[in-house]
């Protein structure tokens, strides 16, 4: 039963489509809308950088599941308003990117695809493994997640997207890559080349269709699932995964990549994306600017965290002073530093760059009215050197966007260009970044960072829920949004996506801690310990008996001689 301000603002909405020649929502006939409505340029486009973990991936699925039930609202009423149409995830927000791009192309009711994926199925018994590679594996999570994805879809009168979505994902590369560093003019020359080296490689896909419409999209949404997989292989708890990467082969030759190995078909093995880049918001935004290109849409980038950490005040004395921090304190600090100091520095580079293109701006329209028109070939000479000269750079960082025509341009275009090309800031544009985190009304600065929350069946359900109400209620607050959507229309798709999941309480949240563990559980990490403990003593074993062989070897190679 929807609430009368809910019923109202849909009655009104379907009545103001209807006389304008849309589709009403409130029609039970009418098929669901997956093109037209709203135009181009008046459409929000979201982009979605999903980062990883266990225990906080249960809480941005819920986030994420909120946020697709509020668009299948508003875009119910006003269709195609608001779409999502990049995803960037590592580890656990890669699966749950994947799964945002099944439910938003095929129409699916969010809370059972996400409820299905991140309540119900996962447990440890369901990450058992067996044989010696690794503790557990994540054999049944990809059954599971390949079933959801291959469903047949059933959207009723939900709304489904029709433009396509990209989906990067975060991987780390087992082998790594060596890069050729180009020497350009005015460079010291001889000597040794310059290598770059990295472990971070990323798998994307242009998605489409779902596979159950589309024989040649199913090949795509396969693969995207292996990477899935492999960016969620903690080293810790899952083996490593091998990968077909021959499709990369070119991109890889293109980024002057010099150490592929020489097969015939390409395949690397890989393991959790989160280790290298947990919170891939610099992705995030490299390809929204390759996407928008000279476009100017209406665009938002939502970074889901469960908890935004910050250094402590001036008046908080942690982390200083005499006394010495604890060991396990110092290794939960450390491993909560690299996500946090990278998505920092990601967001402080995208203020720059905000800034520095109003500078930009700002100096090449006063720059135009100084230049004398008989300076435009000179102007064009220097910014096709300067593309020539970048390219190579571009290509090591894997941007395949060409450079734009500047024959179309007028002078003040043409200045700004030369300016951007000379200081990075080519393909570049403006970009608001909201940052979406736990509603303090529902959870601790602790509870959801925490493992154990996610060993229970009722926490993860506690957890999706302060995932699910956090971003409902961030979404009825955020300027971000209510600049673009209508007001009324904006809170009644929030009152409607409150009936999908019901609110969590604080008493609920509190009893996430070791003490609420069944017995089972307990009893399943214990059984976790013992095959852990055994898997170690194996590859010890075997790492010393390799050592013995080697010498061996050795010593009859000497004696040979």
């Amino acid at each position: 039963m929807k609430p009368p301000l809910v019923k109202g603002t849909i009655l009104w909405y379907a009545f103001h489509m209807s006389n304008a020649g849309g589709s009403s929502a409130s029609n039970p006939s009418a098929a669901p809308r997956r093109s037209g409505g709203a135009p181009p340029d008046a459409t929000l486009r979201l982009a979605l950088s999903l980062p990883g973990g266990v225990a906080p991936g249960t809480f941005e699925a819920g986030a994420v599941c909120g946020l697709l039930a509020w668009m299948q609202g508003v875009n119910a009423l006003a269709p195609d308003a608001v779409v999502v149409d990049v995803v960037t995830g590592a580890s656990a927000g890669a699966l749950t990117g994947l799964l945002a791009a099944r439910v938003l192309l095929a129409g699916d009711d969010p809370v059972a695809v996400f409820r299905q994926a991140w309540v119900s199925a996962p447990s440890l018994r369901a990450l058992r493994a067996v044989g010696p590679w690794a503790p557990l594996s994540l054999r049944r999570a990809r059954q599971v997640a390949h079933g959801l994805l291959f469903a047949p879809s059933d959207p009723g009168h939900r709304w489904q997207q029709a433009s396509p979505l990209t989906l990067d994902v975060a991987l780390g590369c087992l082998r790594g890559f060596s890069q050729h560093i180009p020497r350009t003019d005015g460079m010291m020359d001889g000597g040794q080349p310059l290598f770059a080296t990295s472990y971070l490689d990323w798998s994307s896909f242009d998605l489409h269709d779902i596979p159950a419409r589309s024989i040649t999209d199913g090949a795509e949404w396969t693969q995207a699932v292996d990477s899935v997989m492999a960016s969620a292989s903690h080293p810790l708890a899952f083996p490593a995964r091998s990968l077909d990467r021959e499709s990369y082969r070119k991109e890889y030759l293109d980024s002057k990549i010099v150490n592929l190995p020489d097969e015939d078909q390409l395949s690397l093995w890989y393991t959790d994306g989160g280790l290298l880049d947990n919170e891939p918001l610099g992705r995030c935004v490299a390809r929204v600017s390759e996407r928008d290109g000279a476009r100017m849409p209406r665009r938002l980038v939502m970074l889901v965290r469960s908890s935004v950490r910050w250094p402590p005040p001036a008046d908080n004395p942690a982390w200083s002073g005499a006394v010495r921090p604890r060991w396990t304190q110092t290794l939960a600090r450390v491993l909560d530093l690299i996500a946090t100091h990278a998505t920092g520095r990601d967001l402080l580079r995208v203020e720059q760059v905000n800034t520095r293109l109003r500078w930009t701006s700002e100096a090449a329209t006063m720059l135009a009215e100084l230049v004398h028109s008989d300076a435009r070939d000179e102007l064009e000479r220097l910014l096709t050197r300067l593309q020539a000269e970048r390219r190579p750079f571009d290509l090591l960082a894997r941007r395949i966007q060409g450079p734009p025509d500047h024959s179309r341009m007028n002078m003040e275009e043409l200045i700004a260009e030369v300016l951007r090309s000379a200081s990075g800031l080519t393909a570049k544009r403006p970009i608001d970044v909201a940052v979406v985190s736990a509603d303090a009304a529902y959870t601790g600065p602790e509870a959801l960072r925490s493992l154990v929350g996610f060993l229970e069946r009722r926490q993860r359900e506690n957890h999706f829920a302060a995932g699910y109400w956090s971003m409902l209620n961030w979404i009825d607050k955020a300027p971000e949004l209510s600049k673009h959507v209508a007001r009324d229309l904006l809170s009644a798709a929030v009152l409607a996506a409150q009936e999908g999941v019901p609110e969590p309480s604080a008493r609920q949240l509190a009893r996430d801690d070791v003490r609420g563990l069944s017995a089972r559980t307990r009893a399943e990490l214990l059984r976790l310990g013992i095959r852990t403990g055994r898997i170690a003593r194996a590859d010890v074993d075997a790492f010393f008996d390799l050592r013995k062989q080697r010498a061996r070897r050795a010593r009859q190679r000497a004696g040979d001689l």
